[in-house]
């Protein structure tokens, strides 16, 4: 395949360095601003001829090389009519190493198998935009059945799917987007660490958990558990009125779920006895589904490696990071 500049770089100049990535500080890669540099770049963007760049065989494999190095080169055609034609731009923008073809990353996540627990705002909407992505494997586990008030905020149901399992409404929506694809379907209300291990141990082999559930009250420390017990990343992903939250749980690298609870969570006294259904409306739940979907796609491909807990709230727009690496 041809190699090529990677055009979602978009490369200018500045003063005395050829800037790619500009605007975006975790992409920004700099060459010095020569003529040799400027030609070959045209070169690379079939913008002259080999004739025209006025350098040896030798000095061109030597420059290939460095771009390479610097991961600003690409064996991607930017034609329209594939499928994932957006997304191997968008890995070939993201992708700081010295790989060269994006389609590695979409054939890593056509492999991997995700198990999502719990279908609701966040799962639900987190199958949708995953399986958009390409993943083709999942098992979706819940118990629920679809009731007028998911349909507010829960992009997989309609009103055709009223009094319906959500595992089996959710697997129709998704195989009507990617026909493709293996989905399994679990009704299971979890009680217990038990309950989450029998399932683990009587599946294929897990990728990824996603946990959406927020009850029995001590899930998170189940999964957290599972988490290094199985070896399996878990992301936990959650909202609350105007904020959403996403945390990623990868053994040996960040720390438990829990234990970051328990550092940051708020436990202020009420008053009265403040139990109530979720205050939410739709924008909030596709933005922290947003969160864990891409999360997790960084993580499955490791094009990143996340290590930070991040919470944003809508209201005030404020941006909360925390480190959670050992």
């Amino acid at each position: 395949m041809e190699i090529k500049l990677k055009k979602t770089l978009q490369p200018t100049i500045e003063n005395d360095e050829i800037v790619f990535g500009y605007g975006n500080p975790t992409l920004v890669r700099k060459i010095s601003n020569t003529s040799i540099n400027r030609n070959l770049i045209k070169f690379l963007n079939d913008e002259i001829t080999r004739s025209e760049i006025n350098i040896t065989d030798a000095e061109l494999k030597e420059k290939i090389k460095e771009f390479t190095n610097l991961g600003i080169l690409t064996t991607n055609d930017y034609q329209t009519q594939y499928r994932y034609s957006r997304n191997y731009n968008f890995y070939e923008w993201i992708d700081i190493s010295k790989n060269v073809n994006p389609i590695k990353y979409q054939n890593i996540l056509s492999q991997v198998h995700v198990m999502i627990f719990g279908l609701g705002g966040i799962g639900s909407n987190v199958a949708e935009q995953l399986i958009r992505t390409g993943i083709k494997h999942f098992t979706l586990l819940d118990f629920d059945k679809v009731d007028y008030s998911n349909l507010t905020r829960q992009g997989a149901y309609t009103e055709q799917d009223i009094n319906i399992f959500k595992t089996e409404a959710c697997k129709n929506y998704l195989s009507s987007i990617d026909s493709k694809t293996s989905i399994k379907t679990i009704n299971i209300q979890i009680k217990s660490k038990q309950d989450i291990e029998k399932l683990l141990n009587s599946n294929t082999k897990v990728d990824l958990i996603i946990n959406c559930m927020d009850r029995p009250k001590n899930i998170d420390r189940w999964f957290d558990s599972i988490s290094n017990q199985f070896n399996i990343p878990v992301i936990f992903g959650s909202y609350a009125s105007t904020c959403a939250n996403v945390f990623v749980k990868i053994p040996k690298i960040t720390i438990n779920y829990s234990d970051f609870v328990g550092e940051n969570g708020i436990e202020a006294d009420t008053l009265v006895k403040c139990e109530f259904p979720t205050a939410v409306i739709a924008p909030v739940t596709y933005m922290a589904a947003g969160l864990v979907a891409y999360n997790a796609i960084l993580l499955l491909t490791k094009l990143r490696i996340p290590k930070t807990a991040i919470q944003i709230d809508f209201d005030s727009w404020d941006i909360l990071k925390y480190d959670v690496s050992k």
